[in-house]
């Protein structure tokens, strides 16, 4: 679900040069006007790490002296936002602002004539969260779980996030974790999880693992995903925002054999239940290339739930993908991981029907341009670029 913002936004950022513009405020104070260099801000794929960012100001006439009296006001909301100041072209103009990071201040440093402020986003108290310890384990083994309710219990039980079941929620995009949990409620996936003292992000990432999901933080809220055929909610760039195009096809990508073992014992330290899928094509195409899903924290309980793993990975893997990264200008800041992107570059025969997934980007905030990151691997149904027709280094 991309960021909710006007059309003239999306038609203004996606040209060459857009008419754009970025804030820094702490607390009610904005400071825009202070900054002498923007940060980097990098999301990825299944990857809820708290974001630190530097921001360099100025301070030649002492504007922050005041951390030094007032070191609580390192506790105010920080925050950075991009956007379009309709009101530069007419005064009557409404500008349009998204928020690309949220966070509070870890440490001040003074160096001369300016003031250089660590900034941690709101997700840092929640990742750093221990799930049990060796004394007293987490323990979610005398019962059939949904994976969803598990998200929902550590997030919200352990993690101190919003419990409102609704789209009020301020941490969590309830709309897409209505839609995530729909997925494993509908199919029956069923799931048990034990935990000695891991730490909240990784629980999260091993379950964003074993259900090839995206779970991740954007506009301040923690957000879930699970991809597989494309949608009618596509960002078609065309060619002007794009600046270069690196692709690169690697066959270590390729998996035609998943075994996925499940229904662990914690007591005795086995899984009574192994299971597999394999596409015979792939394995006599390109060899065996073969995964293995075996986790003493977070597992499936069931066959159906295990064979469900290890389908999707050799449907979506049994041929290597393009991996394709762009520079691109602003235009893609719309858009959530795990959205579908189109863009055109001739000189790699990248045409506008080519549908990617975004799954990371770097958002340059100083140049105010972009790096993302895009694939096919959540998609089913790919679609294979001619490697003939790409500048592609292939790594044995």
């Amino acid at each position: 679900m991309p960021h909710s913002v006007s059309s003239d936004f999306l038609v203004e950022i996606e040209k060459r040069v857009p008419l754009v513009g970025r804030k820094f405020t702490i607390g009610t104070s904005d400071y825009t006007a202070f900054v002498k260099r923007w940060p980097k801000i990098r999301k990825r794929w299944n990857d809820i790490r708290p974001i630190n960012i530097t921001i360099n100001l100025s301070n030649e006439n002492q504007a922050f002296d005041f951390f030094e009296d007032e070191p609580y006001k390192m506790q105010n909301e920080t925050k950075i936002q991009f956007g379009v100041p309709w009101s530069v072209e007419s005064p009557a103009g409404t500008d349009e602002y998204i928020n690309i990071h949220e966070g509070k201040i870890s440490s001040v440093k003074y160096t001369k004539d300016s003031c250089t402020l660590s900034v941690v986003d709101k997700i840092k108290p929640f990742a750093e969260k221990l799930l049990g310890d060796t004394d007293n384990p987490l323990d979610y083994t005398n019962s059939d779980y949904l994976p969803s309710d598990l998200a929902w219990y550590w997030a919200t039980s352990y993690g101190g996030l919003d419990t409102t079941k609704s789209t009020a929620n301020t941490d969590i995009d309830y709309d897409d974790f209505s839609a995530w949990a729909d997925v494993f409620s509908s199919s029956s996936i069923l799931a048990q999880a034990y935990f000695e003292g891991t730490r909240l992000n990784e629980a999260f990432r091993k379950l964003g693992r074993i259900t090839r999901s995206s779970i991740y933080v954007e506009d301040g809220k923690l957000r879930f995903a699970r991809y597989t055929e494309t949608t009618s909610i596509t960002l078609d760039l065309g060619a002007n925002p794009i600046i270069d195009v690196h692709g690169l096809i690697d066959d270590k990508q390729i998996i035609n054999k998943h075994i996925t073992f499940a229904d662990y014992n914690v007591d005795s330290d086995t899984y009574s239940v192994v299971v597999n899928d394999e596409d015979t094509t792939s394995v006599n195409t390109y060899g065996s290339r073969e995964q293995i899903e075996k986790d003493q924290n977070v597992w499936y309980v069931n066959s159906a739930s295990a064979v469900d793993l290890s389908q999707r990975i050799v449907l979506t893997q049994k041929e290597p993908y393009v991996q394709l990264k762009a520079k691109t200008t602003a235009a893609p800041i719309t858009r959530f991981i795990g959205d579908l992107i189109t863009f055109e570059f001739d000189k790699l025969g990248i045409g506008a029907g080519d549908t990617k997934r975004l799954m990371g980007y770097e958002f340059d905030l100083q140049s105010m341009s972009m790096n993302i990151e895009v694939d096919d691997s959540q998609i089913v149904g790919i679609f294979r670029l001619d490697q003939s027709q790409l500048d592609i280094d292939r790594l044995a």
